[in-house]
C-alpha cells in the first residue's frame, strides 16, 4: 500500500477523487475546494490517498487548524463547558480534524468494491499517517462523523478515547408533494402541521415570499450578512467563510448548491443553504435577520420550503443538521448516532481526556435517551419503519 499526502484538493485529480467519493456530495471535489478557496481560518489542509499497485482505493480529508480560534471546535465537543476547557489547557487546536464540521459525512472514503478487512487495513494506515502528523505538529487529533464500532481497534492501539457525537437529525422521504406530507405529520403531530398551515398563512399576509435561488447573478452581499449573523449568535465568532462563498459554491457546485431566500418589503428575511447530491440533501446553514424575522416565522417558513424542495427532487434522505431537536423532531425527523474519537496532543492531555471523556459521553448519553423515543416513533410512523 501506498500512501500520498497534499496539501491542497486542487492537486488531486478531480475525477480520480469524485470517484471515490461517489454520491457524498460533502466529500465531492467542487464542495473541498470550495471550502478551501473561502476560507477566513487559520486552516491548513490534508489529504491523504491510499492506494494499492497504483489505484486509488481510500482516502481522508482533514483540516488542521493551529490557529487560536478553537471556538467551534471547543463546543462541538465540550458545549457550554468549552470555554473552561480553554483555560485549563484543554482546548482542541492545535488539532487535526478528519470528518466534515458542516455536516454529515464519515471522515474515510473507500472503494465500494473493498471488504470489511480492506477497509479495515486502509483505514489504519490512514489513522497511523494522520498520528504521525499530529506528532510533528503537536496536534490533538479528532475524528467526526464515525459509525459506531468502526475503526475501534485501530484508533484504541493509537491511543484515542470515543465519545457520542451529538447527534444529528434527518428524515427519510417518501411522499410525492408537501401535500401528502402534511397529511401523515397531521395524523402523529397535528399541532405541528396546524402550524405549518398557519405560517404559509401568514407569510401571504405580511407579503413574505419564500423562494428558491438558481442564477448566481441575483446573489447579493446582504446574503451573507445574514448568514455571519446567524453564526454569530450561536458560536460567538465569524462565519468562517468569506464574502465569496455563496458565489464560489454556485460556480463549483452548480445544481448541487441549492439557496433559499425569504424576503419581504423591507429585504432579505433568512437564508437556507443546502448542497444536493443523487438523491441525498444536507442542509447546512440557516440565518435570520432582524426582529422581523423572528416575529414573522422566517426559519420555519425557510423548514417548510426546503423539505418541499426535497420531496420536489425526489431526494431520499434530508438532513437537517444537529440541535434545535425539538423542532425538528416535531416535524418527522430521526436521530442517527456517531462517535468522536479524539486523541490529545501529549500524554498529560491524553491522562485528562480519559477523566473528562465519560463526564462529557454521560451527558451526550442523556440526550440522545431523551431524543430516542420521538426519534423511533417518527420512524415507524412517517418514515414506514
Amino acid at each position: 500500500m501506498q500512501l500520498e499526502q497534499f496539501d491542497s484538493i486542487s492537486k488531486i485529480d478531480p475525477a480520480e477523487w469524485d470517484r471515490l467519493a461517489g454520491d457524498d456530495v460533502l466529500y465531492g471535489h467542487a464542495w473541498l475546494s470550495t471550502v478551501e478557496a473561502c476560507t477566513l481560518e487559520q486552516t491548513g489542509f490534508l489529504y491523504l490517498l491510499a492506494r494499492v499497485n497504483g489505484t486509488l482505493l481510500g482516502a481522508a480529508a482533514c483540516q488542521i487548524r493551529l490557529g487560536n480560534e478553537s471556538a467551534s471546535l471547543d463546543k462541538a465537543f465540550y458545549g457550554r463547558a468549552s470555554g473552561v476547557a480553554r483555560a485549563t489547557g484543554f482546548g482542541a487546536t492545535p488539532a487535526i480534524v478528519v470528518g466534515s464540521r458542516f455536516g454529515f459525512s464519515p471522515p474515510f472514503i473507500f472503494d465500494p468494491s473493498l471488504s470489511a478487512l480492506q477497509v479495515e487495513e486502509i483505514a489504519e494506515a490512514l489513522i497511523c499517517r494522520i498520528v504521525e502528523r499530529a506528532e510533528l505538529l503537536k496536534a490533538s487529533v479528532m475524528l467526526r462523523n464515525t459509525k459506531p464500532g468502526m475503526f475501534v481497534h485501530a484508533l484504541s492501539r493509537a491511543r484515542f478515547v470515543a465519545t457520542p457525537d451529538v447527534p444529528t437529525t434527518y428524515i427519510d422521504i417518501r411522499w410525492n408533494a408537501f401535500a401528502d406530507f402534511r397529511r401523515d405529520l397531521k395524523k402523529v403531530h397535528p399541532a405541528t402541521e396546524k402550524a405549518i398551515r398557519n405560517q404559509n398563512n401568514g407569510a401571504k399576509r405580511d407579503g413574505i415570499v419564500v423562494e428558491r435561488v438558481t442564477d448566481p447573478e441575483m446573489l447579493s452581499a446582504d446574503l451573507h450578512e445574514v448568514l455571519d449573523a446567524h453564526y454569530r449568535r450561536l458560536n460567538g465568532i465569524s462565519l468562517p467563510f468569506a464574502d465569496s462563498f455563496l458565489s464560489e459554491a454556485f460556480r463549483r457546485l452548480g445544481d448541487h448548491a441549492d439557496l433559499t431566500v425569504a424576503r419581504d418589503a423591507s429585504g432579505v428575511l433568512g437564508v437556507h443553504f443546502v448542497l444536493r447530491r443523487c438523491g441525498v440533501s444536507h442542509a447546512l446553514m440557516v440565518g435570520t435577520s432582524t426582529e422581523r424575522a423572528r416575529t414573522t416565522d422566517t426559519y420555519f417558513l425557510l423548514l417548510n420550503h426546503v423539505m418541499n424542495r426535497a420531496i420536489e427532487s425526489a431526494d431520499r434522505r434530508l438532513y437537517f443538521g444537529r440541535m434545535l431537536y425539538d423542532v425538528k423532531l416535531r416535524r418527522g425527523c430521526s436521530i442517527e448516532q456517531s462517535v468522536i474519537w479524539i486523541r490529545g496532543r501529549s500524554k498529560l492531555q491524553r491522562a485528562g481526556l480519559k477523566r473528562l471523556v465519560p463526564i462529557r459521553s454521560m451527558r451526550i448519553e442523556r440526550m440522545i435517551s431523551a431524543l430516542e423515543p420521538a426519534s423511533r416513533s417518527n420512524a415507524a410512523a412517517l418514515q414506514g419503519r
